[in-house]
């Protein structure tokens, strides 16, 4: 959540410096090196920055990390080339969402080694 944030701030603040040197232009036809190389650069972040946040809003949309769009057929859970990409976490659109924003938080060690009945001080996960 704090990615997307970071992503939609840096293209507000982009896209307001790019305009006020817009607006400077309009008022100071002069324009040099400086002027052109920032609003240039200001353009390619916020088209970064933009491209951020859209493939934020997919990974939360279709409920996927970018590890597991970009290697999904590394993973056997996700398909193979024959039979295509099947996201086994797809819980619909509306849930996906939900599920990034209000993330759950799971349960320690400790709990689920009390939930299995493991005797106190007898973990079975290597830490």
């Amino acid at each position: 959540v704090w990615f997307l944030c970071t992503s939609i701030s840096t293209s507000i603040v982009s896209v307001w410096i790019g305009w006020l040197i817009i607006k400077y232009w309009y008022y100071s036809p002069s324009t040099s090196f400086w002027e052109i190389s920032t609003l240039l650069l200001l353009s390619i972040g916020c088209l970064f920055a933009i491209n951020a946040f859209i493939m934020t809003i997919m990974g939360a949309v279709f409920n996927l990390t970018t590890n597991e769009l970009a290697n999904w057929r590394r993973y056997e859970y996700f398909g193979n080339a024959k039979t295509g990409f099947k996201n086994p976490f797809n819980k619909g659109v509306w849930s996906n969402i939900v599920e990034f924003f209000y993330p759950r938080y799971y349960e320690t060690e400790r709990e689920l080694c009390r939930k299995r009945g493991a005797v106190d001080g007898e973990y079975q996960f290597v830490v």
